[in-house]
């Protein structure tokens, strides 16, 4: 199957969602959740785009966001994806290699944002690695190794109308999935990671 055509437009709002592949429930594990979110955080630094809500649920992901600059939303997935990927494997122990989706610039002889927030990424994936050890044990060979579904959905948002449905849908999305109440990993209780709403 191939990618569906992107519309890139400036200064447009996307709903965009995201599906782990064979929809297996990894985020039903809060230290994947947590890595997802400092992703998301660092990503969002890293891309320069404005996030408006966020749901993280079993195994998908919704974004409200708008993309700013030189990332449009297949640079900022792409990215997203990949080094989640990544650092979610080698928290379970499958990857040693560490990609970084930050640009890596050393001017004057000082490190960039990307740099230093790539070395705290690393300590905060061997951090995780060492709680899920501590959880599960080393011989993790029940679980498979994390991948997305390839592609993503996206939807431009079209009036400040559609923007407040896509913006409640986002928000509250684990309440129509019967998670928990306190289900945590959505936008509502990161207000230091969304921009103000329109």
């Amino acid at each position: 199957m191939s990618a569906p055509k992107r519309i890139y437009l400036n200064n447009q709002i996307y709903f965009i969602t995201t599906k782990i592949y064979q929809n297996i429930e990894y985020f039903k594990e809060s230290i994947f959740c947590d890595l997802l979110i400092e992703n998301l955080r660092i990503c969002k630094r890293l891309k320069r785009f404005e996030l408006y809500a966020f749901c993280l649920l079993y195994e998908h992901l919704h974004l409200l966001l708008k993309p700013n600059g030189k990332y449009n939303i297949s640079n900022i997935m792409f990215s997203l994806k990949k080094q989640f990927s990544h650092d979610v494997n080698r928290v379970m122990g499958f990857n040693e290699k560490y990609p970084n989706m930050g640009e890596q610039t050393n001017v004057g002889g000082k490190t960039n944002v990307g740099e230093q927030t790539f070395v705290r990424l690393q300590l905060f994936v061997q951090t995780l690695h060492r709680k899920f050890v501590h959880k599960y044990g080393y011989n993790q060979s029940t679980t498979p190794m994390f991948k997305w579904q390839k592609s993503f959905y996206d939807h431009i948002i079209r009036s400040e109308n559609d923007f407040y449905n896509h913006y409640r849908y986002t928000a509250n999305n684990f309440q129509k999935h019967n998670l928990p109440k306190n289900w945590k990993y959505t936008s509502l209780y990161f207000p230091d990671l969304v921009n103000d709403k329109l």
